[in-house]
């Protein structure tokens, strides 16, 4: 991203209507660096309707304070020699601006693993082509899918995307987990390397299990397993989270034979899968869930 700016608004400007201070934020933002901008074309991208409206129609009738900005706004456009108009989008997508807004606050598609143990990873099963997940702060891998507008981003939105053939890395906010494995149950010849939790009580729990092609994969509890790349914030209660990286596809000749192998591990060895012990080194089960009767278990990384 070629310019970001952020800043705090002057106490006459506090009581402002947001409607107000989202198109005061438009001009703040150009007034920043008049020579980045001097002679471009812009296209504003606000979550906020009235703004957009206000930019496009270059003013309106509703509100005074709107009009002033909206006049100074075009003032500074003619005398920098620009073009302007707006778009509206969801406030989902508009994240770039959340994070510039408030650095202080937890934004969790910014949740990132730590970047040498993603390495590990691609170490067992491969580098992934693509990271379906991720922004421009946290992708892990060159080619990413972005929840928001991104010009260096493959596309938009993963969940309204095709991911046939693909081989793919997904650390999804949790409250998508669900979504996500729903979604995998409808892609064909897509292979996935997905972090999650081991929340055996949630719901969608017994679809991650079905899923599966190898042994889940226990990540090491380091304090910076997860991390915002922007603040350095860190995830506080690591330890409860149980984090996995789990290898899974909709082929169900592939979950079929992963199960089958687990089957007959648990036969020959009384449940104990090879080559690990029944607990992890840090003194924890490797038991990671029980699917069709058949105990599977994790292993370290």
């Amino acid at each position: 991203m070629g310019f970001q700016a952020n800043g705090e608004w002057a106490d006459h400007e506090r009581p402002l209507s947001i409607n107000a201070l989202e198109l005061l934020a438009v001009l703040r933002a150009l007034q920043a660096d008049p020579s980045f901008w001097r002679g471009k074309r812009i296209l504003v991208a606000s979550d906020n309707t009235s703004a957009v409206s206000y930019i496009n129609r270059q003013g309106g009738t509703h509100s005074m304070s709107l009009m002033d900005i909206t006049q100074d706004l075009f003032a500074f456009i003619l005398d920098m020699e620009m073009t302007i108009r707006a778009r509206h989008i969801p406030g989902r997508l508009n994240r770039t601006a959340d994070l510039l807004s408030r650095t202080d606050q937890v934004v969790t598609t910014e949740w990132t693993l730590n970047r040498q143990v993603a390495a590990q990873l691609w170490t067992v099963w491969g580098t992934p082509n693509i990271d379906l997940m991720a922004t421009e702060l946290t992708h892990q891998l060159p080619v990413y899918i972005s929840p928001y507008p991104d010009p260096r981003a493959f596309a938009v939105d993963a969940m309204s995307c095709d991911w046939k053939g693909m081989d793919a890395y997904l650390f999804p906010p949790w409250p998508m987990l669900a979504e996500v494995l729903r979604k995998l149950t409808t892609e064909s010849l897509c292979l996935v390397t997905l972090i999650a939790p081991r929340w055996p009580n949630r719901p969608w729990f017994p679809l991650l299990l079905s899923l599966l092609i190898d042994h889940p994969i226990t990540l090491p509890p380091l304090e910076d397993l997860i991390g915002m790349p922007h603040n350095d914030r860190r995830f506080g209660a690591i330890h409860s989270l149980d984090l996995h990286a789990c290898r899974l596809s909709s082929d169900k000749r592939l979950t079929r034979d992963f199960l089958q192998r687990c089957r007959a591990a648990s036969l020959r060895a009384s449940c104990v899968p090879p080559p690990r012990a029944s607990t992890t080194r840090s003194g924890r089960s490797s038991l990671f869930g029980v699917s069709d009767g058949v105990p599977i278990h994790s292993r370290p990384l």
